[in-house]
């Protein structure tokens, strides 16, 4: 019975970590690279095992990234992705479970403001592999209207009547206003270019739609930080 994909790669790391002592850092870390690409490919989940990677050994992981990307990259092309659009009557249960904890730009409080979020007007489109497809890899938020908006925070308290019904010929706007990955060992993976890409070719072809201008929302990570320097240099 072959070890579990989490504890299989432990081990891996384990060996690794333990000959560098006795060899250069260079040949230790190129034979990891070796050893995590035949087994990401050979094991059973090998797509799951990167989920499991425990927040204590990311900081190590962090520091192989020139390294591992390849590997990453590898398993999680999004060509052997597949896109889905998460209803609450189909995806009720884990999946929006990680969605509402999992945004780390607007967390969800509650259920509500999940369901909400999948609500009329509201979209989100997530990233499956078929290994795991029970877990999003990372998802995006999107609203849909009929005007450009410009604070985030009007879309997340706007008052929306969970039996209305939309007319596509009168959305003209799609607001991406969060992106986020519930997974710790999968940020940083790029996948969110493919997966906007993705979700404007789903929403282009809703029948009848009017969709032409798509907009986003999101920070920008040091933004605050620049500007104040900014500021401050004159």
């Amino acid at each position: 019975m072959p070890l579990p994909p989490f504890l299989h790669m432990r081990l891996l790391r384990s060996r690794a970590y333990s000959s560098a002592s006795s060899r250069s850092t260079a040949s230790s870390l190129l034979g990891l690279r070796t050893a995590l690409l035949n087994t990401m490919d050979e094991i059973d989940g090998g797509a799951s095992a990167w989920q499991g990677i425990p927040a204590r050994m990311l900081d190590r992981l962090r520091k192989m990234d020139a390294l591992l990307e390849p590997v990453v990259h590898k398993v999680l092309c999004p060509s052997q992705l597949r896109i889905e659009s998460v209803e609450w009557q189909k995806h009720a249960g884990s999946v929006f479970e990680m969605i509402a904890t999992g945004d780390r730009v607007y967390p969800c409080a509650d259920w509500a403001q999940a369901k909400k979020r999948v609500g009329p007007f509201r979209r989100v489109f997530a990233f499956f592999h078929p290994e795991v497809p029970e877990h999003p890899l990372a998802f995006v938020c999107v609203a849909l209207t009929d005007h450009l908006s410009c604070n985030v925070r009007n879309i997340l308290e706007e008052h929306i009547d969970p039996q209305a019904v939309e007319d596509p010929t009168k959305l003209t706007h799609a607001i991406f206003y969060s992106i986020s990955s519930p997974h710790a060992g999968l940020r940083g993976q790029h996948l969110g270019k493919p997966l906007i890409q993705q979700t404007v070719q789903h929403l282009s072809a809703i029948p009848n739609n009017a969709l032409q201008t798509f907009s986003t929302l999101f920070p920008i990570p040091g933004f605050r930080e620049w500007l104040q320097g900014y500021i401050l240099r004159g």
